[in-house]
């Protein structure tokens, strides 16, 4: 055991380590503060910037591109008019504006051209919110690589800023454009609906449920309608076919191959088609921009899942904090449990354990475990029989008197069939999901 006296040492020494290490810190952030003979660049931030126009001198043939800010979005309006994307842009900007200059060197006529300004490898031209314009040119890298020679508005001298300034702007027009395929934010979406030479898929989402309305009516998987929504909203297409919309039926455009329309929750809807197969890309098209892209497989393997794909397998879906009765009947006999509230269950029946307390997991993790590997809409008559004796039943009563009744046929070597009341699909199961639900009432109070 350490002796108090020892104690006191250590905990004098640590809080005399720590004041030791916060004063030396602090000293050397106050000697790198004085040895830093940096410069900004500019003496305005991103913020006040409302049009970037980036050109290649170096480069004649190459149109520079102008971008302006509206409503917090960049737009290209030069040389075409498209979306920017803002990220891309933003990041750029906050490179160029922050930049610092490490050291100035003479700008005579010679050394500009040794250092790649005349002609520049990169312009840049910042409009400002108060109406004021700012230049940049920016050159070759200086041997370290770390830095670059520029010229800030004209002046005479040539600056050395970080690597970073030429490789943030050093940008084609397809750098700078925003390639999301389509426009929507996943959890906005209500509803959407994919048309296809093999029909039409339709889902609608109510009180956070998705549920098919096309090709029938169905509960949809949430987790998959969340991951094909994500995949949509994620997507980017991989290059651009066409600025115009022009001979589309050259892109398999006239009549698409696939359609995908999204609706949020304010009725926007939001469409892309899909069209002929190009190498391992597909042509594709938003409707309310002009040009026709490509997209890749995966995601037109997201927008053409099957229907079997994405519908909810689950045999039961269920909150037990709306369940007030739940009645079994198995191998074993029958079992009644009431719900007394605050997740509360009190076994009715078998006689001999009326009053005992039975635990809710028990009672709904079998249920809600209930998971298909296949479902039957259209069952024969051979396989309704089996779920109209079942082996397993399991009525649930809810807080507004309506009943549930999940019926369980008896296993056949691995599979079993599971129906649910008001729904006419026969889920196929396996044994391992049957066994749990086959117990005595015993269990429930050990």
């Amino acid at each position: 055991m350490i002796k108090k006296s020892t104690l006191l040492v250590l905990v004098c020494a640590a809080v005399l380590g720590g004041v030791f290490y916060y004063l030396n810190k602090k000293h050397d952030q106050e000697v790198n503060a004085l040895l830093d003979t940096s410069k900004p660049a500019f003496q305005f931030s991103s913020a006040d910037v409302t049009s970037l126009t980036v050109g290649h001198p170096a480069k004649p043939g190459e149109p520079a591109v102008r971008m302006e800010k509206s409503d917090g979005n960049w737009k290209i309006v030069q040389p075409i008019e498209t979306a920017a994307d803002s990220s891309v842009v933003d990041g750029s900007l906050s490179n160029l504006t922050f930049a610092r200059s490490t050291q100035t060197e003479p700008g005579t006529p010679d050394r500009l051209k040794a250092y790649g300004l005349d002609p520049a490898k990169v312009s840049v031209t910042f409009q400002l919110k108060s109406g004021s314009k700012h230049t940049l040119v920016i050159g070759e890298k200086v041997f370290d690589g770390d830095s670059v020679y520029a010229i800030a508005d004209g002046n005479s001298g040539v600056l050395l800023l970080p690597g970073s300034v030429l490789t943030s702007s050093d940008k084609s027009l397809d750098d700078w454009r925003d390639h999301s395929v389509l426009h929507i934010v996943s959890n906005q979406v209500k509803s959407f609906s994919v048309k296809s030479a093999s029909g039409e898929l339709a889902a609608a989402k109510i009180k956070d449920q998705w549920n098919f309305t096309k090709p029938m009516d169905a509960r949809a998987d949430h987790d998959s309608i969340d991951s094909l929504l994500s995949s949509v909203q994620n997507a980017k297409f991989t290059m651009v076919a066409s600025e115009a919309p022009d001979e589309l039926a050259k892109y398999g455009l006239t009549s698409p191959a696939v359609t995908f329309t999204a609706t949020d929750d304010t009725g926007k809807q939001s469409t892309v088609a899909i069209g002929k197969k190009d190498g391992s890309d597909y042509f594709a098209r938003d409707p309310s921009r002009p040009m026709i892209f490509h997209v890749n497989s995966d995601f037109y393997a997201q927008v053409t899942k099957a229907f079997a794909d994405l519908r909810d397998k689950k045999l039961l879906r269920l909150n037990a904090a709306d369940v007030t009765r739940i009645e079994i009947h198995n191998e074993h006999g029958n079992i009644i449990v009431n719900g007394k509230g605050d997740d509360m269950w009190v076994i009715e029946s078998p006689e001999n354990l009326k009053g005992k307390n039975a635990p809710s997991s028990m009672l709904f993790d079998p249920l809600t475990a209930l998971r298909s590997d296949k479902i039957i809409d259209h069952p024969a008559a051979g396989i309704l029989s089996k779920v109209a004796k079942p082996d397993i039943q399991v009525t649930l009563t809810y807080q507004d008197k309506r009943t549930v009744t999940v019926r369980l046929s008896k296993p056949e070597q691995d599979v079993v069939y599971g129906q649910v009341s008001g729904d006419p699909a026969i889920y196929t199961l396996k044994k391992p999901d049957f066994d749990p639900l086959n117990y005595e009432a015993s269990s429930l109070v050990q």
